[in-house]
């Protein structure tokens, strides 16, 4: 419980929960004298939608370098930006295509922000061959869910 002057009253604020779902809330005034009786409400927090995040199969030339931003595709059922994208390299050979950023030069996994994602390429691999590439994105409340495409390198 709290108690806010009145004067003070457009500094209060309600927020959702952090899940979906309703609770009773209750207010009630004092005019100076005495309180009044409790009035409830609901407050009602909308389940989020996790994002979806994909990229389509892809083929690169051996060494073909293609920016990530111009493959990826996002969405979000609740109209949320993606705060963060998480990409993994499923493939396991010295000379497998690869992810790279400015900040880490050939990695299997890593979280980039929404805002960097502009800095991350996809490089075809050194030799000919087809492995499973991962993205998965963050709405700033759920990870959705991992989505799989296939990296083929062409001569």
């Amino acid at each position: 419980m709290i108690d806010v002057a009145a004067s003070d009253l457009a500094s209060v604020w309600v927020q959702g929960g952090t899940a979906g779902g309703s609770e009773t809330m209750y207010v009630r005034a004092f005019d100076g004298t005495a309180w009044s009786n409790w009035d409830s409400f609901t407050l009602t927090s909308p389940p989020n939608h996790a994002p979806v995040a994909s990229i389509n199969d892809q083929s690169l030339h051996i060494n073909e370098w293609s920016q990530v931003s111009n493959l990826l595709s996002y969405s979000d059922v609740d109209g949320n930006p993606a705060t963060e994208y998480l990409f993994f390299d499923g493939g396991n050979t010295a000379d497998s295509g690869y992810f790279w950023t400015s900040a880490n030069s050939h990695w299997a996994a890593s979280t980039v922000s929404a805002a960097a994602v502009d800095d991350v390429w996809v490089r075809g691999g050194a030799a000919t061959g087809a492995e499973p590439m991962y993205v998965r994105a963050f709405d700033g409340i759920d990870w959705g869910a991992w989505h799989a495409f296939v990296l083929t390198t062409i001569v």
